[in-house]
């Protein structure tokens, strides 16, 4: 009796360490007790549901589903992504005011982030929509000199000499 119940004190005794694993470590932790995979859904299912929310132009449920993963996920390494769909379909559906707001907390929120580029260079597409072509003018140098080579780099140049 006393060896059944060491696994059960082992765990109780650590279970602090519970709330300082991530996701997969529980969902792997749950599997391996249970030989059952846990029906929790990581940050990767929800922004699974997200991407296709967005694809799909489901802009209503997009936004709940965003939302609701800012919210659960602040620091998962693709909250940075969620943020910058929410851009995109603030821009794809003319409100670049709210486009700018999402593309700024990207590069704010998320400085480290790998949106951070495609989310300067969206922020000069916005800028170039709403005719501010100065703005967008600045922001498209800018992201030619900091990120020489990216895809957006050479993005930023074509737009360039389109506002020439």
């Amino acid at each position: 009796m006393i060896l059944l119940l060491l696994p059960l004190l082992n765990l109780c005794v650590h279970a602090s360490s519970l709330n300082q694993m991530n996701e997969a470590q529980k969902q792997a932790l749950i599997l391996e007790l249970t030989g059952q995979p846990s029906k929790i859904k990581t940050d990767l299912d929800y922004y699974s549901e997200i991407a296709t929310a967005y694809q799909s132009n489901n802009l209503a449920e997009f936004k709940i589903k965003a939302q609701k993963f800012l919210e659960k996920y602040p620091h998962s390494t693709i909250a940075d992504n969620t943020l910058f769909l929410m851009g995109r379909s603030a821009l794809d559906s003319a409100d670049y005011n709210q486009a700018l707001k999402h593309f700024s907390s990207v590069l704010h929120t998320y400085p480290k982030g790998h949106k951070v580029v495609s989310a300067r260079f969206y922020t000069g597409v916005v800028y170039k929509k709403m005719n501010l072509s100065h703005q967008a003018r600045n922001v498209f140098l800018d992201v030619i000199k900091k990120y020489q080579g990216s895809p957006e780099s050479y993005q930023a140049s074509t737009e360039l000499r389109l506002l020439r």
